[in-house]
């Protein structure tokens, strides 16, 4: 109400010149106004232009609107050069960018810029903050006697001009109270941060409205709460650079240079931040299970004797099946089969084919483990190495012996050397155990050191009468000693113990008997036995 007061005071009521009827503002111009059907010229106060400032970067762009009071979203400053993007006005600082674009609106790109892409030109260069004219102009460049913060293309009313109604002074780009400075003390200094992820755009703060809260707008981030400098303005999810390697499968180890790279809270899988890196580099990084080269030695077989040169082989916290760090490999071995864990040593042996521990002597080479392969002995096992029968357990050694065929302790024969065992073979003795007499017929064992029984065969008596019978007469007898066993009856002959008869043996047990005169005889047989 106030303000409508001092207007009316400066003529609001409409003394201009008549002009043309009409019967709306539209029908009279920019310039003037349509009252009771004429047009009159706006006063001095009413004719402020504004300009439509869709980004809210303070300045506006497109054609003016004359107006005694700031219509809404419109500012007193015009040169906008791009009215979407808050970060480019008139009051922007050029920077050194890969975009090609014209942040401070004068029609130049990167002018000054010496630095690469993300640097802002030097202080006091073409377009750069702090380069206002001499005079009073407001910082960014206003033009001299009040010109609008940040080079705008407002005018500022003097405090002596026709038609300035001091009002209490607002961010808007209008020099609201009169006193030739626009905007001072309202605004904020904020950094660019078009993506508003709190890191800014650039160090170089400006003076700018501020937003609904007080802070700095949308698209700007407060010097204090800014994180740092942003590596990719235009993306929100990447935001710092930082120092990276290679990680693709993801175990810690990591594998190639280390490169910068533009993230965000995280990095990218694959990637890992250099401190977080493991000492050694990945020697597969393929494979999160393989990290680590270590050497090692094949032991197919598991058993502890390994085999091949030392290699270099990836692996991971624990070796794989076939492999072992050469310190757990047995010293002084190389396995002569790495396919079987009961063979591992090349060993000589010594031959024993029927097992009896007498071995040939016969040395042999071959792969083994702790147990000798059939057939063979370790040396050590050995009772002696002269088996003289190595495929008759029961035979063994060499003994000097007599023949004894019949086993009667007579032996037959000078000594002899025979492969024997515990004992001399069959039909053999030691010297030592063999009678003193020699076997006088060795395949007989009722034979010993004689072989001829005389008087072993004898009969019965026969006794022959010589009165009234024949003068001849023959007696059968029975026998009352045959020969011994393995004896057999040689000779027998008519053996006479009584009288002068005479007697003849006709067979075994038959006697002839003959009288001498009236004398009789008593005769029985006698034989000779022999061995068999």
């Amino acid at each position: 109400m106030w303000l409508c007061v001092v207007v009316a005071l400066a003529g609001c009521g409409g003394g201009g010149a008549p002009g043309p009827e009409c019967s709306a503002d539209a029908d009279c111009g920019p310039s003037a106004t349509c009252q009771a059907g004429s047009c009159n010229d706006k006063p001095m106060a009413c004719k402020t232009p504004w300009y439509a400032d869709g980004d809210g970067d303070g300045f506006g762009a497109g054609e003016a609107k004359l107006a005694c009071t700031r219509p809404s979203g419109s500012v007193g400053k015009s040169g906008d050069c791009n009215d979407g993007d808050s970060t480019v006005s008139p009051d922007a600082a050029e920077r050194c960018d890969a975009m090609n674009v014209d942040e401070n609106c004068d029609g130049q790109i990167d002018e000054g810029c010496s630095g690469p892409d993300g640097g802002v030109p030097d202080a006091g260069m073409a377009g750069g903050a702090g380069g206002g004219a001499a005079g009073g102009g407001a910082a960014g460049g206003g033009a001299a006697g009040g010109g609008a913060a940040g080079g705008g293309a407002a005018v500022a009313l003097d405090a002596g001009q026709p038609g300035c109604v001091p009002q209490t002074e607002v961010c808007d780009g209008v020099d609201n109270d009169c006193d030739q400075q626009i905007d001072e003390g309202v605004t904020v200094a904020c950094l660019s941060d078009a993506d508003s992820d709190g890191w800014a755009t650039s160090g170089v703060a400006a003076q700018v409205c501020p937003g609904a809260s007080g802070g700095c707008p949308a698209g700007s981030v407060a010097p204090a709460a800014s994180q740092g400098i942003d590596c990719a303005p235009a993306s929100a999810t990447e935001f710092r650079t930082v120092t990276v390697r290679p990680d693709t499968d993801g175990d810690g180890y990591c594998l190639g240079a280390p490169s910068s790279l533009c993230v965000g809270l995280t990095v990218p899988t694959g990637k890992r931040l250099t401190s977080g890196c493991q000492a050694t580099d990945d020697c597969n990084d393929m494979n999160l299970m393989q990290y680590r080269t270590v050497q090692t030695r094949a032991d197919g077989d598991n058993d502890g004797f390994c085999q091949a040169p030392v290699m270099n082989s990836c692996v991971g916290a624990t070796l794989p099946a076939g492999l072992k760090l050469p310190s757990a490999c047995t010293a002084g071995f190389d396995d002569c089969n790495d396919a079987d864990a009961d063979k591992f040593a090349v060993s000589a042996f010594i031959v024993d084919v029927d097992g009896d521990r007498y071995c040939s002597g016969q040395v042999v080479n071959q792969c083994a483990g702790h147990v000798a392969p059939a057939g063979l002995r370790f040396p050590a096992e050995c009772i002696t190495q002269s088996d003289c029968n190595d495929s008759n357990a029961n035979l063994y050694r060499l003994l000097s012996v007599r023949l004894d065929g019949d086993g009667d302790g007579y032996c037959f024969g000078q000594p002899t050397s025979q492969c024997s065992g515990l004992t001399p073979p069959a039909g053999f003795r030691l010297p030592g155990q063999c009678n003193a007499a020699d076997d006088c017929r060795d395949t007989n064992p009722a034979a010993g050191a004689q072989c001829i029984v005389s008087a072993g065969y004898t009969t019965s008596s026969a006794s022959k009468a010589c009165v009234l019978v024949p003068a001849t007469e023959t007696f059968t007898v029975s026998t009352t000693n045959i020969c011994p066993t393995g004896f057999v009856l040689q000779s027998y002959h008519a053996n006479r113990t009584w009288g002068t008869g005479t007697c003849t043996a006709t067979g075994p047990l038959t006697l002839s008997m003959t009288c001498n005169g009236l004398d009789g005889a008593t005769c029985n047989i006698v034989g000779t036995c022999v061995a068999l």
